[in-house]
């Protein structure tokens, strides 16, 4: 009895011991750590390497996350290494003789990330030699758009030794890195010779350019590596000479849409299988779109062609229930919620109108506090129906509210409009203000001839005015009636004084046109800017 009292009370102290020790605490803060290299073999930085098997250890289990796009390996190998990772291990497996008296490179990017959080080694490289030492050349670069000389992120930078104008096109490079998100970029351990220097927008993984629709950089002239150096390109696509068509779509019940690649000098639309029985072909200012509006044809069946040349056949089906059943007649109008008083006021509709059974809108008017309702004549002003004019001379800092009764008309498929209203309140000139910019030829180029564009910037840098200029000395232009907002001056370089920027061309080596941003200008209402930009120097300002 005593024997079983004891092995109770040992039983009860063992029992309170093992609820009081210490527990590792569950949760805590997430891990952002990137694994850390604790071996290699052989070791990072090798000289008169001859292994053919690779093995990196890390602090941490690891994983792989695209690392066949991601890995670039300079000089690059005509069979693929093997990349795979064991725990906390990459491995990797050469598959053929390495060149003699060569520094290698294996740029892996990000593409180590640690196994639980997916926490990458950013920019990390293993690098050997096959010679008694490592090559030391470096230099460093930046790429910004040509156009809008933003940074460009996540572009290769290729170097070949090979300086055939071909390589580019055919053979993937002797060095390679990518840009960071500044646009900037750098090189090490690169042999003392001649390169020419290539920034690619790889779409496709190739590592070539082989694409038209690749964005491209290249330099003038070969480069000679020197201590402290620094490259500066721009990128730009080169224009698409091939003609086609990139969009069909049906837009409504009975009306589709065909969109040209590039702005087509002679176009033509014909049927084929069943001409409908009632249609209309639009084409917009370009020529490049064109809408088929039709009647009596569930599918149109097209060919469409630029200078008697046959682009594409196209079916578009335009008819069924499910369109049938979205169909409606919409009107929209012309004119914003704010608007310059001087403005001509239309409404345009989805549909051609077939009725139209008023000939006026009613629109009630206030200024100040005094409210007038009146009605404006409405007048087509176009053959197909689509638009109609209102018979209104707004005047400034007035309200106007529009309104057209239900089944006021009636397309040509006999749909009915709804209820419309819609409202608008007028702005004088004192709701804009203006700019004027003094352009100032530097004391070198004046007396010389050349074309430039100054382009009006505002959101999404797109021109709100824009004034070609044949220079020879220095002009005054002034742009007025401006929102209040912040706009950017740009400048294009014309060279070909074609009134537009051109891009650049590889196979002739033609750089894109210069173009530069020199000012960003506050524009406020009632108030007009005036700037003085310089311009015929060669710098670049961003």
């Amino acid at each position: 009895m005593k024997l079983l009292r004891i092995f109770i009370y040992l039983l009860i102290i063992s029992s309170l011991y093992g609820c009081a020790k210490d527990v590792a605490p569950s949760g805590g803060p997430k891990d952002t750590t990137p694994p850390n290299v604790v071996e290699a073999m052989p070791p990072n930085n090798s000289t008169n390497f001859n292994a053919k098997v690779i093995s990196i250890t890390f602090d941490e289990y690891i994983t792989l996350k695209n690392v066949k796009s991601k890995l670039m390996i300079s000089p690059p190998f005509k069979e693929e290494p093997e990349i795979t990772n064991k725990g906390k291990k990459v491995i990797i497996k050469l598959k053929e003789e390495l060149k003699p008296n060569v520094t290698y490179n294996f740029y892996f990017d990000d593409a180590i990330v640690d196994y639980n959080e997916g926490n990458p080694i950013k920019n990390f490289s293993y690098i050997f030699s096959t010679g008694d030492f490592l090559d030391t050349l470096s230099f460093k670069g930046n790429i910004i758009d040509a156009y809008t000389l933003q940074p460009v992120e996540d572009c290769i930078i290729a170097l070949y030794a090979n300086l055939a104008d071909s390589a580019f096109r055919t053979s993937v490079p002797y060095y390679i890195t990518k840009t960071d998100k500044q646009g900037n970029f750098t090189f090490n351990y690169l042999q003392d010779t001649f390169y020419n220097i290539y920034a690619l927008k790889d779409l496709n993984n190739s590592r070539t350019f082989d694409l038209i629709t690749e964005s491209i950089a290249f330099t003038d002239s070969v480069l000679s590596i020197k201590d402290s150096m620094f490259v500066n390109l721009k990128l730009f696509t080169e224009a698409d000479t091939i003609q086609q068509i990139v969009d069909k779509k049906v837009l409504q019940l009975n009306e589709a849409q065909i969109v040209y690649k590039l702005p087509p000098t002679n176009p033509e639309i014909k049927f084929y299988n069943k001409i409908p029985e009632d249609y209309d072909i639009i084409f917009n200012k370009t020529k490049d779109t064109v809408k088929i509006r039709t009647k009596g044809a569930d599918t149109l069946s097209v060919i469409a062609y630029d200078n008697s040349k046959v682009i594409d056949s196209l079916t578009v089906v335009v008819d069924s229930e499910k369109l049938r059943s979205k169909n409606v007649l919409t009107i929209l109008p012309s004119f914003a919620t704010k608007q310059y008083y001087k403005t001509e006021l239309y409404l345009n509709f989805n549909n051609p109108i077939d009725t139209m059974f008023v000939d006026s809108i009613r629109s009630i008017i206030t200024v100040d506090t005094i409210v007038d309702t009146t009605y404006f004549k409405i007048l087509f002003t176009d053959s197909l129906n689509l638009n109609v004019k209102i018979d209104c001379v707004p005047e400034p800092k007035t309200k106007y509210a529009f309104y057209l009764a239900d089944s006021s008309l009636i397309d040509i498929y006999g749909l009915y409009n709804k209820d419309f209203s819609c409202v608008m309140t007028t702005l004088d000139e004192d709701a804009f203000g203006g700019i004027i910019i003094n352009i100032v030829v530097d004391d070198e180029h004046v007396g010389e001839s050349f074309d430039v564009i100054l382009d009006i910037v505002g959101k999404n840098n797109v021109a709100v005015e824009s004034v070609s200029l044949h220079l020879m000395d220095s002009v005054q232009v002034k742009v007025p009636m401006l929102s209040p907002a912040e706009y950017s001056v740009r400048i294009v370089y014309d060279c070909d004084a074609d009134g537009k920027w051109t891009t650049g061309d590889y196979r002739t080596k033609r750089q894109p046109e210069r173009v530069e941003y020199p000012k960003k200008i506050a524009v406020k209402s009632k108030w007009e800017v005036e700037e003085t930009i310089k311009i015929g120097t060669p710098t670049i300002l961003r």
